[in-house]
């Protein structure tokens, strides 16, 4: 059915490119949309730090906060990038397997290209 709320419909690029991005990053809930969200909060309350200048324990907290919030954001994206690579590798692994990693595929191809090279 169409209408129905337990079929989930899987977001598609053509749906628009910001609308898609938003979706697949709200249907994960991951820590780093969090993060991205709370840049734009973080970037507003930085220009707080222009009329500190003069108390320089305001201004020394203002740093602090910003710096702990950047070393947080780095952290999560190396850890996102980690995820990634190992993502990457493990299907890169299920997919050798299921092509040359196979006897029988890898001597077909050594077959035809033993043919090829006769031909040739």
């Amino acid at each position: 059915m169409k209408n129905d709320p337990e079929e989930r419909r899987e977001p598609r690029p053509s749906d628009g490119l910001a609308r898609y991005v938003l979706k697949r990053l709200y249907a994960r809930r991951t820590v780093s949309l969090y993060l991205l969200l709370a840049l734009f909060v973080a970037l507003p309350l930085g220009t707080q730090m222009i009329g500190a200048k003069e108390d320089p324990r305001r201004f020394a907290l203002f740093i602090t906060l910003h710096l702990v919030f950047l070393f947080v954001v780095l952290v999560r994206a190396v850890y996102d990038i980690a995820e990634i690579a190992r993502d990457h590798m493990k299907e890169r692994e299920r997919v050798y397997r299921s092509t040359l990693g196979e006897r029988e595929f890898a001597r077909e191809l050594g077959e035809r290209v033993s043919r090829h090279r006769d031909d040739v």
